[in-house]
């Protein structure tokens, strides 16, 4: 900034003009510009602007999607695919993966009952099932001592694909008890 003296020959509003000047912003690189008001063009996104006045010309310049449901996505390649065909497929490459739920009754004590999953056994990836005894608890199968507990069961899935649960004499408080079954498996 340019200083001044009284006897410089200029004019008190000649010296507060070329103050003005002096405070402004010159040509080239400016390290003490602190705002922009009043720009009418947009930065170049070269610039380090979005070369748009807009939102959807922003987006658009600078390759984003805007916030909330997208109409105009067409690839989201880093993402697991999830087909609406219901399944899940973690990769390009990988097997499509579904769950069956069975839901029924066990049988009394001292018997077994079979449920037809209508999967192979073959594609058949894991099942848990689980059995919600007298006291409204869910147990897992082979839950306690085989001989003493009263809510031991087994759960099994035979070659042919059929889901069996058996009960042995002394499981009175899981017989004739509500069950569920979560089948994974591979199509």
């Amino acid at each position: 900034m340019r200083t001044f003296s009284p006897n410089n020959g200029m004019t008190e509003a000649e010296r507060e003009k070329l103050s003005e000047i002096d405070a402004k912003a010159v040509k080239g690189a400016n390290g003490d510009i602190t705002s922009l008001s009043g720009l009418t063009t947009a930065l170049s996104v070269a610039q380090g602007g979005t070369g748009s006045t807009t939102n959807a010309g922003a987006r658009s310049n600078l390759g984003v999607a805007a916030k909330g449901a997208n109409s105009d996505i067409t690839s989201l390649s880093a993402l697991i695919a999830i087909s609406n065909s219901g399944y899940s497929q973690f990769g390009s490459d990988a097997p499509a993966i579904k769950f069956k739920k069975i839901t029924g009754t066990t049988p009394t004590v001292n018997n077994a009952t079979a449920y037809s999953t209508g999967i192979a056994k073959s594609d058949i990836i894991s099942f848990t099932v689980q059995v919600s005894d007298s006291g409204d608890i869910w147990r897992l199968p082979n839950h306690g001592i085989q001989g003493t507990a009263t809510e031991y069961y087994f759960a099994y899935i035979n070659a042919n694909g059929t889901l069996s649960i058996s009960l042995p004499l002394e499981s009175t408080a899981v017989h004739t008890c509500a069950f569920v079954c979560l089948i994974t498996y591979e199509e």
